[in-house]
């Protein structure tokens, strides 16, 4: 049996609106990678690679493709939030490069955050972004996650992509730590379930508990 890879892409919101919470972010999203560090050190038979996107008036790559076990010290900044909202240009570039690095038998990990709509992308439409996402669900390798920052994020986003309601959070900017512990909660969920031969649609499912 082939051993696959499980390919974690965050795409993160770095537009000028996210200032007032992009610390608190940054803070919570190390915390995560810090999280997937030590589960891949511990567990060196599933492997876990890593890449960060930001966008704000076009995407720029914070790391790609990062060996998980080395994934905590790739999280330096150097510019302040600033700019508009390019998400579709992120999700289309971040999708297609991952889509070059993975085997038939890997699975892929989404999660895309943002504070506001769609308003500087020019690569890509909703439209074409959710084709894509839909052939890729349909192979049930590839988990869609899209959390929204004080932004209905399933009216503006989500229901435009095909998302199913459940994959999309919207929570205060207050709340982002909480927010991330969930998601760390769910990503060690999926490891496990993945290391059991477990079906892994549902890893990633929201309901009002945060």
């Amino acid at each position: 049996m082939k051993l696959s890879t499980t390919h974690y892409l965050f795409i993160l919101d770095k537009s000028g609106s996210m200032a007032t919470c992009w610390d608190e972010t940054i803070s919570a999203l190390r915390t995560q990678f810090l999280q997937i560090e030590k589960y891949s050190k511990e567990n060196v038979e599933h492997q876990v690679k890593a890449s960060l996107i930001y966008f704000s008036n076009k995407p720029t790559h914070g790391f790609t493709n990062i060996d998980g076990k080395n994934l905590a010290l790739n999280l330096a900044l150097t510019e302040n939030p600033g700019g508009g909202t390019a998400l579709m240009d992120a999700i289309g570039i971040g999708i297609h490069q991952l889509q070059q690095r993975m085997k038939p038998q890997d699975d892929a990990i989404v999660i895309m955050l943002t504070d506001g709509e769609e308003n500087a992308s020019h690569l890509y439409t909703f439209q074409q972004i959710a084709e894509i996402m839909d052939k890729l669900r349909a192979t049930e390798k590839w988990t869609f996650t899209l959390l929204g920052a004080e932004v209905d994020a399933f009216e503006s986003i989500g229901s435009k992509l095909n998302m199913q309601r459940n994959h999309v959070y919207m929570y205060e900017k207050s709340k982002t730590s909480q927010v991330f512990d969930e998601i760390n909660y769910k990503t060690q969920s999926f490891f496990e379930k993945k290391s059991k031969g477990e079906s892994l649609k549902d890893v990633f499912n929201f309901d009002d508990s945060i």
